[in-house]
Formats: structure tokens, sequence, C-alpha cells
């Protein structure tokens, strides 16, 4: 991947011969197309590359339905092409997975769906409360970035259902507690994750922690 200079090719997006051309941020960028592979020589993948390439699917599949949030949550991990979805395509795929047998799986607690600089919720805590799940945190405004106005992002994701609910602007962190409604389910348990994020309107910025795993509830 790379950035284009070539004034002639500005503007383009597509595929071309053997290159993909894309836009980002005002600027083209380009990549190689992947070549396809035969049949021969997908039986002669190795049990290691056969494992990457399931991490990778798993972690697409996942994350794109959370596209909307992420570019809320993983906002400050944009660096020119990197988009915020690349970021957490990155991270999940490097962390968020755990051996079961022969291949590999999702581990919940080992996912982090908001990344920034801002500090997190301090004694996070989370319950099943009616039609919901009431979050519980302990007001550390002014300790290092936090401050009293930082809203909260409460995320649950059910995975047998494959559902993902979250709101990014709840309640102040200096409230210690927010609830967020829930969908009936007929079956599994929701995971649910607490960060906090922090706007800058000065700066034209808002920042972002990350996220900290609650644990799993069942209604």
């Amino acid at each position: 991947m790379g950035k284009v200079e070539n004034p002639m090719l500005k503007g383009i997006s597509g595929k071309i011969g053997g290159l993909v051309f894309y836009q980002s941020g005002g600027n083209t960028y380009v990549r190689q197309k992947p070549g396809k592979q035969s049949k021969s020589v997908k039986k002669r993948t190795s049990r290691r590359k056969r494992l990457s390439q399931s991490v990778m699917k798993q972690t697409h599949q996942f994350l794109r339905k959370l596209v909307p949030l992420l570019r809320f949550s993983y906002q400050e991990m944009k660096q020119g092409a990197r988009q915020p979805y690349h970021a957490a395509v990155a991270y999940m795929a490097k962390n968020s997975f755990k051996s079961d047998g022969d291949s590999k799986i999702i581990d919940p607690s080992l996912l982090k769906l908001s990344a920034g600089s801002l500090s997190g919720p301090l004694n996070a805590a989370a319950h099943w409360f009616k039609n919901g799940v009431q979050f519980t945190w302990t007001d550390n405004s002014w300790s290092g970035s936090a401050k009293p106005s930082d809203q909260a992002l409460l995320i649950a994701i059910n995975l047998e259902e494959d559902i993902r609910i979250w709101n990014h602007l709840g309640e102040r962190r200096d409230r210690g507690e927010d609830f967020l409604p829930l969908t009936p389910t007929t079956k599994g348990s929701w995971h649910v994750y607490l960060a906090f994020s922090q706007e800058q309107l000065q700066q034209k910025k808002t920042y972002v922690s990350d996220s900290v795993y609650l644990g799993k509830i069942k209604p």
C-alpha cells in the first residue's frame, strides 16, 4: 500500500490491471490486487497459514457489524490511509483469539472495542437489571486525563445471536452509573464493555479510552 503522487492518477478509484486504487482523507492510495489460489495450492497451504486465514475471516465477520461504532471508538487510531476499522482489525487478529484444539476462536474477554489515550473507568461493574444492563463505576474525575463531563460508552454483544448494541453518548463520568436497554433474546449471554469519551471543542477532537471488559451476563 502506498500514497499516489502522480497527478495523472490522483482521484482514481477502482481496479486497473493488478492494482487497486482507493480514496482516503482526500488522498489516493494504491495496493496490489491479491492473486487467486488454485485448488492444488490451497491443499498445500500450511496449518499456520490456514489458522491465520481463519483468524482474519472471523475478525472481519465479527467487526463488520461494528463499523459505525469503530469510527467513533477507534478514531484516535486513524493515521493516513489507516482507518479506525483497520486498527481494530489489526488489534483483534493479534490479541483477541484463543486456541481451541486445532483451531482458534474469539475470546470476548480479550476484545478491545475502544482504544485511545483517555483515562479509563475505575472499579467498573455491570449486572442484569430488568430489560438491560446496569453499569456502575467510581468517579475518577481529574485522575490523569479524566474529567467529570466525560461520557460513558456502553457496549453489549451476544455472540450466540450475533447481536451488537451500544450507546456512545451515555452518562457523565461523575454520575457513576448508566443503563443500557437490551432487546429480548432466546439464547446466549451478553458480553459487556465500558469506556469513556471526551470531546475537545477547541481542538475539534474527541478522545476515547480503552474499553474494559466487565464479564458475561445472563438475563
